[in-house]
């Protein structure tokens, strides 16, 4: 069998139907233990505890039971949604950090390459062109540098987000596997 998808993993509308249903049971059963459970025709009714201990739980404790692991499961499938969204950002910055550091090992290149032509037109003896060229050149392989530079520190920053953001997936899977494992137990007590 394979495992549904974590966002809708249980029908949305079983789960609305299965809570109600425990509600208006829950009704029934609210009043105090103390209080005679007979029809109006003096017929007895199923007693809501039946005074032992190992007695299932009364329906209102079901009921808060369900609701907590349905808050849960809610709350576990919500933090994985922020987590999708957050991973993309993250793998969005990590892409412009990479065109980064391109961009700059390209401008360091184009930078080597007018130096050279300003070496050239030197020996030459066009000494201004070719300092001009040299210090030009010079320029484009610092700004290429400095890009290279902070394309690196964001790749690292943005690899640390995504790093954080797979623990963070770990612990929601583990709260969704725990709140869909309530949640039976919560149907198994109905």
């Amino acid at each position: 069998m394979s495992r549904p998808d974590a966002a809708h993993w249980l029908p949305a509308m079983g789960l609305a139907m299965l809570l109600a249903m425990l509600l208006a049971s829950g009704g029934a059963s609210a009043a105090p233990a103390s209080a005679p459970s007979t029809a109006p025709s003096g017929v007895a009714l199923k007693p809501a505890s039946s005074g032992s201990a190992s007695a299932k739980p009364a329906h209102p404790q079901v009921v808060a039971q369900l609701k907590a692991a349905l808050a849960q499961v809610e709350a576990a499938n919500k933090e994985l949604d922020a987590i999708r969204d957050e991973t993309k950002k993250a793998n969005g910055q990590l892409k412009a950090a990479n065109s980064l550091i391109l961009k700059g090992k390209h401008q360091i290149t184009e930078g080597q390459k007018l130096q050279r032509q300003g070496r050239d037109l030197r020996k030459r003896g066009l000494e201004t062109a070719g300092n001009a060229k040299i210090a030009a050149g010079q320029k484009a392989i610092d700004d290429g540098a400095r890009d290279v530079n902070l394309g690196v520190a964001q790749v690292k920053t943005a690899q640390a987000t995504l790093n954080a953001l797979h623990g963070r997936a770990m612990k929601a899977r583990d709260q969704l596997e725990d709140g869909k494992k309530k949640l039976k137990a919560a149907e198994a007590a109905m």
